[in-house]
């Protein structure tokens, strides 16, 4: 059992591994194999001047040594990657299961890590469903589109509940239809639609995943120096600081018009976080404004998360 447990860690530290190399962004530009080789991996080709994903057939396959199973094809793969997979030996016992990725890191990170313990270990075929038919995150597509799709798809999971096998749905063009099986991660903000669908039974009564997060604002630590009110929301508050907020930042940006008007792609791609730098103390996190678990604000909380599946 101990041996067991310590080859299932392995497993997972390769999973995450290769689920961090995969968040990536923008395809990587090459002009032979050679340039794909020195900055990826030895499987992965230049193609069209694009270095192709190196872990389409598989990342334990790539990163574990004595591991030779190839990944289960699934029904989105193009010929070419279909190359790089095997057919199902169960196919005709297990559906392929579809699951909802969402569009925010942790949430695909899940995503991707489900899908490779069906795919690699399991051999069930499995897929990533975005809730639209311009997202593509697919862990083993070859171009690693990386095209976010919605925030929660519920309607998605209802399909999945009526048709049970998401393959005979439109998956493409305007007459697309979303289609999931399994949510890997939701928040306590959206807990009353999965108790609604848990009483329609829809969904299995939904189980936390063991995380809390918290959000908060991050100030440049020179910022800080210049003025230390800024420390905290409470800098931000009252009507003493109302001319301070309009000397400075004129006019608030909301986050609708930031992302209609401001951001060139639609804030479709999350800048990076700085997370990596408080450490430094380049950042300083700002006060969470009345964090307490469950609870919600838009500015910043702590909150719980929960996975949901497709009731029996």
């Amino acid at each position: 059992m101990k041996h067991c447990r310590a080859h299932l860690r392995l497993i997972l530290l390769s999973i995450v591994a290769a689920v961090s190399a995969a968040d990536k962004g923008d395809p990587i530009p090459c002009s032979v194999d050679s340039d794909c080789h020195a900055l990826l991996q030895s499987s992965s080709a230049c193609v069209d001047g694009f270095c192709t994903n190196p872990l389409r057939g598989g990342c334990l396959k790539q990163l574990k040594e004595g591991w030779n199973k190839t990944r289960a094809c699934h029904s989105e793969d193009t010929e070419e990657n279909l190359q790089h997979c095997t057919i199902p030996e169960f196919e005709d016992d297990y559906m392929e299961i579809r699951i909802s990725a969402l569009n925010w890191q942790s949430a695909y990170f899940n995503a991707w890590i489900l899908q490779i313990l069906l795919s690699e270990l399991v051999g069930v075929p499995s897929t990533i469903e975005t809730g639209n038919a311009a997202g593509n995150m697919d862990f083993y597509d070859a171009t690693r589109p990386m095209e976010l799709g919605d925030a929660h798809d519920w309607e998605g999971l209802r399909r999945a509940q009526e048709v049970g096998d998401c393959r005979v749905l439109e998956s493409s063009g305007d007459d697309y239809q979303s289609c999931s099986h399994v949510v890997p991660e939701t928040c306590s903000s959206v807990a009353a639609m999965r108790r609604e669908m848990e009483g329609e039974g829809i969904i299995e009564k939904s189980v936390g995943i063991g995380s809390i997060t918290e959000e908060g604002w991050f100030i440049p630590k020179f910022t800080l120096a210049h003025d230390p009110s800024l420390a905290s929301y409470a800098g931000l508050m009252g009507p003493e600081n109302r001319q301070k907020l309009a000397n400075t930042f004129k006019r608030p940006t909301k986050w609708k018009d930031y992302c209609l008007h401001v951001s060139p792609d639609q804030f479709f791609v999350q800048p990076k976080s700085p997370t990596s730098r408080v450490s430094a103390g380049t950042f300083q996190p700002m006060a969470s404004f009345g964090s307490s678990a469950g609870h919600n604000s838009a500015l910043a909380s702590q909150a719980q998360w929960s996975q949901v599946h497709l009731g029996a």
